[in-house]
């Protein structure tokens, strides 16, 4: 399949991009991430110092049969992003 050329296939528990990369990172997977942890420490890393990301959370993918998902919560989705002011 063909993507734009600023569009890259990879990993997002391995971003295909260089330290302080971005002044902007934005995500609409990180509730499929199969290690949130490791997609946040590669956006942290991918970010420039002061630069800003927004992570964007399925409501419809947070209850999984009757448990609620704690993502549900921002806390825990916060607490991944160590490195950064949130």
């Amino acid at each position: 399949k063909s993507f734009a050329p600023l569009v890259r296939r990879g990993d997002i528990h391995r971003l295909p991009f260089a330290h302080d990369s971005f002044d902007f990172v934005f995500s609409a997977s990180f509730d499929r991430a199969l290690v949130p942890a490791l997609l946040a420490s590669e956006v942290e890393r991918t970010l420039k110092t002061g630069g800003v990301a927004a992570m964007l959370v399925s409501p419809r993918r947070l209850n999984v049969g009757n448990a609620i998902n704690p993502f549900y919560s921002s806390s825990p989705v916060v607490a991944l992003f160590r490195n950064s002011d949130v």
